[in-house]
C-alpha cells in the first residue's frame, strides 16, 4: 500500500483515523510534529488489520467538483450529489441530506435481506432432503439387487443371463434417478452459494459501509437480491427411492420373468366397477343375483402381477352373526382383475378390496342386497322407488338410488319383442299381459327395445328412437340394468355379447319395468315365445 499523504511512492506503515489516509514513515513523523495534526489517532497496519472494515473511511468526493464531499441525495435523480451539484446540474431538484434517506433505505434492505435469509434456510433444508433421498435410492438399489440375486439363485442356470439384464436395469434406474437428483442437488448448491454471496455482500455493505457507499450500491443490491428471491427452485426431491423387484412368473420358457419397477403402486388410483356399469360406480343389488366386479389398477402395475384380495362380510337381514367370505380373484390382461359375489339373502354387504395389502380408494364398500320380490312388487306392477342416500364413516356407502338388477331371457325358439327400462310412476303401458293403465299425467319412460320383426331389431327410447347397439339377442341372454340418478343415466348391458346401450336424461321418480314378463300369480307366459325373469 502506497502513502496517500505525499508523492514519494513510499510504502505506507500507518493509518490516520482522523484524516482517513495511509502514510509512510516520513509523513507519520511530520504528522506527529505539526500542531494541527499531532493529536490525530495514528494506527499501525497491524491494528488496521485487526479492526478490519471498522476503521474510519475517507469521505467520498464529487467526481465533477473537486474537493466537494458527497453529502446530499437528489430524490429527483435518485443519486448522491455534492453542494455544487445543487447549483449546476440539479437546480430546482428535490434533494435532502444523505443521512436522512439512508435510514429508510437501510430498512428496505433489511426487509429484502430477511426474505433472502428465509430462502437460504429453505434451500438448505431442501438440499438435505434431496441428499437424503439420493442416499436412500442408493440403499434401496442395493437392497433390490440383493432381491434379484436371491430370486435368480433359485432358478435354473439357463436364466442366469436375465439376472444381468435386471441388474443393468436397476443400475439404469439408479443412475437415472441419481443423475436427476445430482443435477437437482448441484442446482440447489449453486443457488445456495449465490444466496450466501448476496447475503454476505448485503450484510457487509449494511454493517461496514457508510451512508454514501450504501446508497451508491443500494440499487444494485436490491436488484441482485430481488432477482435471487424471484428465481424458481424445487427443494423437494425430483425422484423417489422406489425400486422393487416385481416377479411376473416363475416359468423358464417365458420371456421376461421379472422387471424392475421404479414407480410405487398407488391404491388411490385403483378403480372398482361393476361389469357393464359406469367406471368407478357401484350400485345396490338384488339378493339371489350374482354381482360381477372389475378392478382396474393404476398404470404402474400393469406390467406385473399384484396381490389382490377381496373379502366380503355379509350380514343377512334379521341375523346377528356376520358371514365372511374370501372371493376368488382372477387376473386378466392389462392390470385388470375380476371377481364375483352372490348375496343369497337380503341384508348388508361390506366388500373390502386390497392391493398389495393396502385398501384401494373407497374400500370397504357397503351396500344393501334387496329382496327382488318385495322391492319390485307394488300393486301388482314391478317397481322400485328411488330412496335417499346414506353415509357412514367406516366405508364408502353405495346410495340407495344407485340400483342394479339382472334379467334373463327365457325363450322357446325365436324371442318375442323385448323392452327393458324405467318409467315415471303412473305411466300407462302394455308390458304385462296387454293391461294398460295411466295416471292422466304426462309421464315418460326410458327403455331399450328389441323387436325381431323390424328391419332394425333394436333401438333405445326416450323421445326419438335410435338404432340400438345391443343386438342380436339369443336364448338365455342375461341383461344387467344400471340406473344412476346422479348422472341421469340408464345402461342395459348384455353379458354374452358384452354390448351395452346407454340412455341419458333419465329423471323423475322412477320405477323399472320389463316386457314380456311372467305373471307371478298364474305362471302364464305372456308373449309368443319367451319372457324375461329376475331369476338369474
Amino acid at each position: 500500500m502506497i502513502c496517500e499523504h505525499c508523492h514519494s511512492g513510499d510504502l505506507a506503515i500507518s493509518h490516520c483515523s482522523n484524516c482517513c489516509v495511509y502514510m509512510c514513515e516520513f509523513c507519520v513523523t511530520a504528522h506527529k510534529r505539526i500542531i494541527g495534526t499531532k493529536d490525530h489517532k495514528i494506527l499501525s497496519l497491524e491494528e488496521v488489520r485487526r479492526l478490519g472494515t471498522k476503521i474510519p473511511k475517507k469521505p467520498a468526493t464529487c467526481s465533477k467538483h473537486i474537493g466537494e464531499t458527497l453529502k446530499l441525495f437528489c430524490k429527483t435523480c435518485q443519486r448522491i450529489i455534492c453542494r455544487d451539484c445543487t447549483i449546476v446540474d440539479h437546480r430546482e431538484h428535490n434533494y435532502i441530506f444523505a443521512a436522512e434517506v439512508a435510514a429508510k433505505e437501510r430498512e428496505i434492505l433489511r426487509g429484502v435481506l430477511q426474505e433472502t435469509k428465509r430462502q437460504e434456510c429453505v434451500v438448505e433444508e431442501g438440499l438435505k432432503v434431496v441428499q437424503a433421498m439420493e442416499n436412500r435410492v442408493h440403499d434401496k438399489a442395493a437392497t433390490v439387487n440383493e432381491d434379484v440375486d436371491a430370486f435368480f439363485d433359485r432358478q435354473v442356470k439357463e436364466l442366469e443371463h436375465l439376472r444381468g439384464d435386471l441388474k443393468r436395469e436397476v443400475s439404469m434406474q439408479e443412475q437415472g434417478k441419481c443423475t436427476q437428483l445430482r443435477r437437482q442437488r448441484e442446482k440447489l448448491l449453486f443457488f445456495l452459494v449465490r444466496l450466501k454471496c448476496g447475503i454476505k455482500f448485503c450484510d457487509q455493505a449494511m454493517a461496514d459501509g457508510d451512508d454514501v457507499a450504501l446508497l451508491s450500491v443500494k440499487n444494485q443490491i436490491v436488484q441482485r437480491l430481488s432477482k435471487l428471491n424471484a428465481e424458481q427452485y424445487d427443494c423437494q426431491p425430483c425422484q423417489d427411492d422406489f425400486l422393487k423387484l416385481c416377479v411376473c412368473k416363475r416359468i423358464a420358457d417365458i420371456g421376461k420373468m421379472a422387471v424392475i419397477s421404479c414407480v410405487p403402486m398407488d391404491p388411490e388410483k385403483c378403480v372398482l366397477s361393476m361389469v357393464g356399469g359406469e367406471k368407478g360406480v357401484l350400485y345396490e343389488t338384488l339378493a339371489g343375483q350374482t354381482v360381477d366386479f372389475l378392478l382396474t389398477l393404476n398404470q404402474a402395475c400393469t406390467a406385473y402381477s399384484c396381490a389382490v384380495s377381496a373379502i366380503v362380510k355379509y350380514k343377512p337381514h334379521g341375523q346377528i352373526k356376520t358371514r365372511e367370505e374370501n372371493l376368488e380373484v382372477h387376473e386378466n390382461d392389462g392390470g385388470l382383475y375380476s371377481f364375483s359375489f352372490l348375496p343369497k339373502d337380503v341384508g348388508q354387504v361390506m366388500l373390502s378390496v386390497k392391493v398389495e395389502g393396502q385398501d384401494i380408494h373407497g374400500s370397504p364398500f357397503i351396500w344393501q342386497a334387496k329382496d327382488k320380490c318385495s322391492n319390485f312388487t307394488v300393486k301388482g306392477t314391478k317397481k322400485m322407488k328411488m330412496a335417499s342416500s346414506s353415509a357412514r364413516q367406516d366405508g364408502t356407502v353405495v346410495k340407495e338410488g344407485m340400483q342394479c338388477w339382472k334379467l334373463k331371457l327365457v325363450s322357446y325358439g325365436t324371442p318375442s319383442a323385448l323392452e327393458i327400462g324405467v318409467q315415471t310412476t303412473g305411466l300407462g303401458h302394455k308390458g304385462f299381459g296387454g293391461v294398460s293403465f295411466s295416471s292422466g299425467k304426462r309421464d315418460q319412460k326410458w327403455s331399450w327395445q328389441y323387436d325381431p320383426s323390424r328391419l332394425h331389431h333394436g333401438h333405445s327410447s326416450h323421445s326419438d328412437p335410435k338404432k340400438s347397439s345391443v343386438i342380436p339377442v339369443k336364448d338365455n341372454d342375461v341383461f344387467t340394468v344400471f340406473l344412476n340418478p346422479e348422472t341421469s343415466t340408464l345402461i342395459v348391458y348384455n353379458a354374452r355379447s358384452k354390448q351395452s346401450e346407454t340412455i341419458t336424461g333419465v329423471v323423475g321418480e322412477l320405477v323399472p319395468f320389463y316386457t314380456p314378463s311372467l305373471r307371478h300369480n298364474t305362471g302364464i307366459v305372456f308373449g309368443k315365445t319367451g319372457y324375461l325373469t329376475l331369476d338369474v
